[in-house]
């Protein structure tokens, strides 16, 4: 299967359903919420957000071009998501997880 890199954030007991709360609304813009199990270095119950084909801001196989004009134009309920992409960008660097798909997508913004 494929990997995908990134945090797992421990959620307090306390705190789990107003942080899911927060983090539906977050991801309202077409994500889906799934429960499934993640290893890091033992197996642990987590949630992810997933967006798939159903998404519809799914721009599937288009243009580098094409997507980067819908990210410098598109906002959601979090913020802008140009802004978003160079957080990201600036947290994998930080990981040191190179994504290609990402850095191509940087680069394209700022012509875009």
């Amino acid at each position: 299967g494929d990997i995908c890199h990134g945090v797992a954030y421990e959620i307090s007991p306390d705190n789990r359903q107003e942080v899911i709360r927060q983090l539906d609304i977050r991801e309202s813009g077409g994500y889906s919420r799934i429960e499934t199990t993640i290893d890091i270095g033992r197996p642990i119950h987590s949630i992810v957000y997933v967006a798939d084909q159903e998404n519809p801001y799914f721009l599937g196989a288009s243009p580098t071009a094409d997507m980067a004009a819908h990210i410098v134009q598109s906002q959601g309920p979090s913020g802008r998501n140009l802004d978003y992409l160079l957080k990201l960008k600036t947290s994998l660097d930080r990981l040191h997880i190179r994504d290609p798909h990402i850095d191509a997508l940087v680069e394209a913004v700022g012509s875009a």
